[in-house]
């Protein structure tokens, strides 16, 4: 059976005949996974593995615009009025899910998430 590792999204990105430290799952060597992973081109993989990328680099600098608007707000050089109604929303939705989380006791975040 062919030992595999994925990438953080879930897509196989390599496989071995033996299991190492990176390679610790196996699956059947006609399991549609292996099969794809094995009938996909390299163009393919360099292609999901720039997207992977790209979209939690995305996340990233989702956070880090949210940061940039509340310093501009702290700062007084806008408004929170002065944002679009929908931009208004979706930060107030955001400030109340993380100040939830923050006083959950089940809290995972990291204080120092902001740039």
């Amino acid at each position: 059976m062919p030992y595999f590792q994925r990438d953080p999204n879930g897509v196989i990105v390599s496989l071995r005949h033996q299991g190492d430290d990176q390679h610790t799952e196996f699956l059947a060597p006609t399991h549609p996974e292996i099969i794809a992973f094995l009938t996909s081109s390299k163009e393919q993989h360099d292609t999901n593995k720039a997207k992977a990328t790209l979209s939690e680099s995305d996340q990233d600098f989702a956070r880090a615009t949210e940061d940039v608007i509340n310093l501009l707000i702290e700062k007084n050089i806008i408004l929170f009025t002065d944002l679009p109604a929908e931009v208004q929303a979706k930060m107030a939705g955001r400030e109340k899910l993380r100040s939830n989380l923050q006083n959950s006791p089940y809290n995972f975040l990291d204080n120092s998430d902001s740039i």
